[in-house]
């Protein structure tokens, strides 16, 4: 095991914004669910999950509504305080993923939800392999907002991605390289399994939109005042009819993304 912290982004923004971060996330696609069911072959109810970097616990819900057996460990203690108040009946665990409270060889699957970017090394992927059983499964998925379908979306990313303070971000791409070294292989079968799924819904308002914005670590960390000149920038976009942000016929507007699942077998 290695002595690591967080990051000092992700620490400060999630533990500041736990609460917009419950509200404004999404969840995933029962498209999702279904594919890692069916490709990883798992049954529920004889299947031990361990959610690692749980967050809030969007992935949890899933897992524990489809039956499997699921410990949740989370670093940030305002995150990991929302599992607790909505999934009671989960076993909800301080821990990082270099440090898994959990016995070695003990897990089927460990997911990792939205989040696998902030500690994307080797570290990791010993401690994961530490606690999976051989044959096991580490799972990787991520939600993004859709550019390339939806321009004020593309146009809501050129402004608040500017903002990331050179965090680690998926979009980024960076958290593939861990896979290109030697010792990833000898741990896992590799290269990566992907797929890809829409993950489209609906919202009430534009506020929700900037929910969803101020939920981005780097944006809850930023002060209260560019906060408050993004949050004018953002309005401004979806305030124009020609960027598209046109209510359907019952007021609601579509928020369009993609859901990423990658996946390895343990070796």
């Amino acid at each position: 095991m290695t002595s690591k912290n967080p990051h000092s982004v992700a620490e400060q923004g999630f533990s500041t914004g736990a609460d917009d971060y419950a509200k404004a996330r999404p969840s995933y696609p029962a498209a999702a669910l279904q594919c890692l069911q069916s490709e990883l072959k798992l049954i529920p109810a004889e299947t031990k999950i361990l959610d690692l970097a749980a967050g809030t616990g969007k992935f949890t819900e899933l897992l524990v509504k489809d039956g499997y057996q699921v410990t949740a460990v989370e670093p940030v203690a305002e995150m990991r305080a929302k599992i607790t108040e909505t999934l009671p009946t989960v076993k909800a665990v301080e821990g990082t993923s270099w440090n898994i409270p959990v016995e070695s060889d003990s897990q089927h699957v460990v997911v990792i939800a939205q989040a696998f970017h902030w500690f994307d090394d080797i570290e990791t992927l010993r401690e994961c392999r530490r606690v999976l059983k051989s044959n096991g499964y580490i799972v990787f998925i991520w939600n993004m907002e859709s550019q390339e379908r939806c321009q004020w979306i593309a146009k809501l990313r050129q402004i608040y991605e500017q903002h990331d303070v050179k965090a680690p971000q998926y979009r980024k791409g960076a958290w593939k390289k861990v896979f290109n070294t030697e010792e990833a292989g000898e741990l896992f079968h590799l290269p990566l399994n992907h797929r890809q799924f829409t993950n489209d819904f609906l919202i009430a308002n534009k506020e929700v939109v900037w929910q969803r914005v101020k939920s981005k670590s780097y944006v809850a960390v930023m002060p209260p005042q560019e906060q408050e000149t993004l949050q004018q920038q953002v309005y401004a976009i979806l305030d124009d009819p020609e960027n598209g942000f046109i209510p359907n016929s019952d007021g609601e507007y579509l928020f369009l993304h993609e859901t990423d699942i990658y996946w390895a077998q343990s070796q």
